[in-house]
Order: C-alpha cells, then structure tokens, then sequence
C-alpha cells in the first residue's frame, strides 16, 4: 500500500464484515507529516453521520494531534518514527511500524 506524506490513514478494526462501530478501536496512522503541513481525518458511524475528527499538525519540530472525542480503544500511529523527545497527552509504545500513542485526553503534543 502506498501512501502519501502528510496522511492520517483510518485502519478499522474488524475485517470480516462492513457494518460494526468504525471509530471503536480504531487506528489513526500519520504518515510522514512535514514542516508546516497538516493532516485531517473523519470516521463516519454506518449511516455515514461523522462520529470523529482528528487532525495533527506540525511547527518545526512539534507536531500537535487533535481529536473531537476520545474514542474507547482508538490509537494513534505515527509510522516509521522510532524515536521522540517528549509526549504529552498520551502514553507512547514503540513497534517495529512506529510509534503508537494511546490518547489521554483529546490533544496530543509531541516533540520530536
């Protein structure tokens, strides 16, 4: 799969079947996000009302994420980034894809 820089990419949950809850457990991936971009997602419920929006933006070397709700089980990956400075608003996990975030509240600030 090819993605482009600057993405936020919603990876659902379940696999086997179209119609359960998109947001619950849901993972935010953020792709190569640049000097001065940003990034915007929306997860719809399957009438197609939107349930979540989720943005991260980045200034030099913070990128700050933002969520409309706390969604119960919903991550954030920031893919291919091994390493940061410092994060606040959510406990940091490394994996071999990156860096996963669980959020504590709705914004997220990490410095890298």
């Amino acid at each position: 799969l090819y993605v482009r820089e600057n993405t936020l990419l919603v990876k659902g949950a379940v696999d086997n079947r179209t119609d359960y809850e998109y947001a619950e457990n849901a993972q935010i991936q953020l792709y190569e996000l640049r000097e001065g971009a940003s990034a915007a997602c929306e997860i719809t419920d399957t009438k197609g009302k939107i349930v979540f929006r989720g943005k991260a933006q980045r200034s030099e070397s913070t990128i700050v994420i933002q969520s409309s709700e706390l969604i119960e089980g919903m991550t954030w990956l920031l893919r291919n980034v091994e390493q940061i400075n410092s994060v606040s608003g959510a406990a940091a996990k490394p994996t071999p894809e990156g860096l996963v975030l669980v959020p504590e509240g709705k914004e997220i600030i990490i410095t890298l």
